[in-house]
């Protein structure tokens, strides 16, 4: 008797039996305004990510307030992109704490973690409109844990042919298209797609490893906000190179021997900076959120470091 195994899509653990648990932890005293890393959280997701996860995040207040934070190995693939897709559309935060993990279909959702602004904070509102709608707002502590990989086909053991080898492949490509078309080729902001490259680097990465967002270049190329971290109080020149390339860095540079030529034929005049192919920053002491700012905006402390700093080697 030929026996047809069950088929199932999942991030590298098999599908969880239970859901996880999505509490409240308390309001947080902050202001509405444009995204900086916070402290804290209203709400809190533990355990493995599972079919009926969604209805827990849809019954959250949309409010430009909540941020989820996240402590999960993963699980569901789909619900992942689910809530990864909600998320992104009301405007939820996402946050790892210090110490936490959040792997697999976890990282989807933090990943998805958005802030809807409908003011301009900075500027002319007709010139600064670009500071309106959808951003990403996901936040990490540099001592948490943010990894992706590719999804595991689970088959189960039995005996089975070629054509349920070729449904089993059929199933984990329907998947990785329903997520390319609700996370990454749609949506309300171009500003909150999954990032193409990083989808590469997760379906590149074998479910028996992870692609860990663990450095500075990495936390930069991607968007990921990180904080605290240890502040550059008295930047040298090295540092201030770092600031500029970094700012500029993996969005125009691309390549690892561009982004180097650029710091090393970088000039440095105060806290005026001119990288090799001509772009230049300057800072200005003060911020309300961070020490340096370029120009009026508040810069990100994570700047000043070299690309391959280690993330926890940055934690207060």
């Amino acid at each position: 008797m030929r026996l047809f195994p069950l088929l199932a899509i999942c991030l590298f653990l098999p599908l969880p039996l239970f859901s996880g648990t999505l509490s409240a932890v308390g309001p947080l005293p902050y202001d509405d305004r444009h995204p900086s890393p916070r402290p804290g959280c209203t709400h809190r997701f533990d355990g493995q990510v599972a079919k009926g996860d969604l209805d827990a995040f849809k019954a959250l207040p949309t409010d430009p307030q909540v941020v989820v934070c996240l402590d999960s190995p993963g699980g569901s693939f789909l619900e992942g992109i689910a809530i990864g897709e909600y998320i992104r559309q009301v405007g939820i935060g996402t946050r790892l704490e210090a110490g936490t993990t959040c792997e697999s279909a976890c990282s989807i959702i933090f990943m998805s973690g958005t802030y809807i602004s409908d003011e301009v904070e900075f500027g002319n509102p007709d010139d600064e409109s670009w500071q309106l709608g959808h951003h990403p707002w996901r936040t990490m502590h540099p001592t948490a844990r943010l990894g992706l990989h590719a999804p595991r086909l689970e088959v189960t053991k039995g005996q089975y042919d070629e054509a349920t080898v070729t449904r089993a492949y059929d199933v984990a490509l329907q998947t990785l298209a329903e997520f390319s078309r609700r996370l990454m080729s749609s949506g309300p902001s171009y500003a909150v797609y999954f990032d193409p490259d990083l989808f590469s680097a997760m379906i590149a990465t074998p479910h028996g490893s992870m692609f860990y967002i663990d450095t500075v270049k990495r936390a930069i190329r991607f968007k990921v906000e990180v904080g605290p971290v240890r502040p550059p109080v008295s930047p040298d020149e090295a540092a201030f190179k770092y600031a500029c390339a970094n700012f500029y860095g993996w969005n125009e540079f691309r390549t690892q021997e561009a982004y180097e030529a650029e710091i090393a034929g970088a000039h440095v005049d105060g806290t005026k900076v001119t990288l090799a192919g001509g772009l230049n920053c300057t800072f200005e002491k003060g911020g309300k959120d961070t020490i340096w700012q370029y120009h009026i905006y508040d810069f990100a402390d994570l700047n000043f470091y070299a690309h391959d700093m280690p993330l926890s080697d940055l934690a207060p």
